[in-house]
């Protein structure tokens, strides 16, 4: 039984992903939350699916100390290791926020969440993903985070886009040397989605880049998620947008 844990699932695309995934009957699927107990989409799915098919583990991405706990409770959950990490959950407090007046303290929080979070996420769950059978893992990332496209998308979320161009190093870097391993690294970015953070932007894109779709979430977690499944070793690492289209780094 393939197993997956997504990050952020509360909301947004990470419980669409959630929710895509447990379509299938042979996977088995973590969900995490701040306080999963308190997530009223995780408890009704904890309601609708059994224990081998869906479970939740309790993650705040600001607190090492739970990273380090989440790490311990999957482990008990996948005794064979994982085979797809996600890692989805991210923050974006300055959306139209130009550079001189961007909040140096609330771009801090930003990086933790969006750039080393990660990283620390994978220190603490790659003995998991080493044990795996699949072995692979999804950064979600963002347009915004292309140096090569930045030129295109100035005013919008910058703020956001450093955070991003940070996550994208780490998985270009890191991924190269877990490719060596056997593991296959993937950045995604997962496309304008109709969320609470997306519909920030409007008026930007609009103005900026009318031609942008807005996509549901159930409409990009299927392509994140099968690009992600067909994804070969080989192509590692690769930076693609949720239809499978490659990305400018």
């Amino acid at each position: 039984m393939p197993s997956y844990l997504v990050t952020g699932s509360n909301r947004g695309l990470g419980l669409a992903m959630v929710k895509e995934l447990l379509k299938d009957p042979n996977n088995f699927v973590i969900g995490t939350a701040r306080d999963p107990a308190q997530c009223k989409p995780l408890e009704q799915l904890t309601t609708e699916y059994p224990s081998n098919r869906f479970a939740t583990v309790a993650l705040d991405l600001l607190k090492r100390r739970s990273v380090d706990e989440a790490a311990e409770g999957a482990a008990i959950l996948l005794p064979n290791g994982l085979d797809y990490l996600v890692s989805n959950a991210a923050v974006c407090h300055q959306n139209i926020t130009p550079f001189d007046q961007i909040d140096v303290d609330i771009l801090e929080e930003e990086l933790v969440v969006n750039t080393a979070a990660p990283l620390y996420l994978l220190q603490k769950f790659l003995s998991l993903i080493r044990r795996g059978g699949e072995r692979k893992i999804m950064l979600v990332s963002s347009v915004l985070g292309s140096l090569d496209m930045a030129p295109m998308f100035v005013g919008c979320s910058d703020s956001y886009s450093l955070t991003k161009a940070g996550l994208n190093m780490l998985g270009r870097k890191w991924g190269e040397l877990l490719k060596k391993e056997g593991i296959t690294v993937v950045v995604v970015h997962p496309g304008w989605i109709d969320t609470d953070m997306g519909g920030h932007i409007e008026d930007w894109v609009a103005q900026n880049a009318p031609e942008i779709r807005k996509l549901s979430p159930a409409e990009s977690a299927e392509g994140c998620l099968n690009m992600f499944r067909v994804a070969k070793l080989e192509a590692a690492v690769e930076y693609y947008a949720w239809d499978g289209t490659k990305l400018p780094w």
